[in-house]
């Protein structure tokens, strides 16, 4: 179970997609099929439905509801993206955005470790038309997330002035 996990965590990070490399005419990588290729889609559906059989017979420890709707809805995504598809290749690059999110999030809950998960979005840098796919962990999104709204804070925060010692600072 966990060398597919791998197989599949190592073809998207191994991708072209996520380390930003050029994207061919039909949104997909230009190289890096092989590797996607190679994931049995039947087997992999197999394995994560016997994890969800294991969460819900309380083999895997207890979730908090938060956290099983979290995995509940991981699951529905990773089933609604691979339904009729024959390898994780058949994926456009928003759906394999969409599944590496999906996959990331239900490992890291599984595995207890959702700050180490992985979230990548679409983003054009200022100045290009030329959207990169942009990948980053859960805590430090947060953590950056926490600096804005601090920065946004203190920009907003009432200054004093003083003119000639008169001013309530």
């Amino acid at each position: 179970m966990r060398r597919l996990l791998l197989a599949v965590l190592a073809a998207f990070l191994c991708s072209p997609l996520l380390a930003g490399a050029p994207v061919g005419e039909s949104g997909s990588p230009d190289v890096g099929e092989d590797a996607l290729d190679a994931v049995d889609v039947e087997d992999y559906l197999a394995q994560r439905r016997e994890i969800m059989l294991q969460v819900n017979a309380g083999d895997l420890g207890r979730l908090s509801r938060a956290r099983r709707n979290e995995l509940e809805d991981s699951w529905s995504t990773l089933r609604r993206l691979l339904d009729g598809k024959r390898s994780i290749a058949d994926l456009s690059t928003p759906q394999r955005i969409e599944f590496f999110n999906a996959q990331s999030t239900f490992t890291a809950i599984i595995e207890r470790q959702r700050e180490n998960g992985l979230i990548c979005r679409d983003d054009a840098p200022t100045g290009s038309r030329i959207p990169q796919v942009v990948c980053e962990r859960v805590r430090d999104r947060e953590a950056r997330r926490g600096r804005a709204r601090e920065a946004v804070d203190r920009l907003q925060a009432p200054t004093c002035v003083q003119v000639n010692g008169v001013g309530n600072c």
